[in-house]
């Protein structure tokens, strides 16, 4: 879960230094700010959703499949200075790859052989529990029903955790709304703008 939610912060910044980057001198900023735009609303509304079961956005992959094609013929371009064409490629380099990463990681679950694991050593260890309170009485019953809640939970935190995209602990896609936001409204990537 911490893997993919700092790949979805990754992102974020890969996009936030692509409209940076965009707004160089010799650039048509606003045309990239667009293309950013239309891609990262399309990972927000149409891919996020998807993420749980597995797969990917075609919008989002077309938009970023334009937006590379846009910055290779920019970075090649005479007159494009080579710095800025490298940090531009840099950028996008680095959107294309996370996305891949993501969608990786959206693609795995939990191995059963591991779940299975996780759930005969939580029955095993509440069984041991058990067997050796036997003997006692009183408080040691708490003892005994607090390891196996405790074991239970750990258990039910392991399978949440283990799917970063599915069920109620997920990774947020609140960064690359954030960057989304601020590229709309001009706050980012668009310097001297209001």
């Amino acid at each position: 879960l911490r893997a993919a939610q700092h790949a979805a912060e990754l992102e974020a910044d890969a996009a936030a230094r692509f409209a940076l980057v965009a707004e160089s001198p010799g650039l048509d900023g606003p045309q990239l700010r667009r293309m950013l735009i239309e891609y990262l609303g399309c990972v927000v509304a149409d891919e996020w959703p998807l993420l749980p079961s597995g797969r990917g956005s075609q919008e989002a992959r077309d938009a970023l499949a334009e937006l590379f094609r846009e910055t290779r013929q920019i970075v090649v371009a005479p007159g494009t200075n080579a710095v800025t064409g490298t940090d531009l490629l840099g950028a996008v380099d680095s959107l294309v790859s996370l996305r891949r990463d993501r969608l990786s990681l959206a693609g795995r679950s939990m191995p059963p052989a591991l779940l299975l694991l996780a759930f005969v050593s939580g029955v095993v260890l509440s069984l041991d529990v058990v067997l050796v309170a036997l003997p006692y009485q009183g408080w040691i019953g708490l003892t005994v029903g607090g390891v196996v809640v405790i074991t239970a939970l750990a258990l039910a935190l392991v399978i949440a955790i283990g799917a970063p995209y599915r069920g109620t602990i997920s990774v947020d896609p609140r960064p690359l709304g954030l960057v989304l936001d601020q590229v709309g409204r001009g706050t980012l990537g668009a310097i001297g703008q209001p």
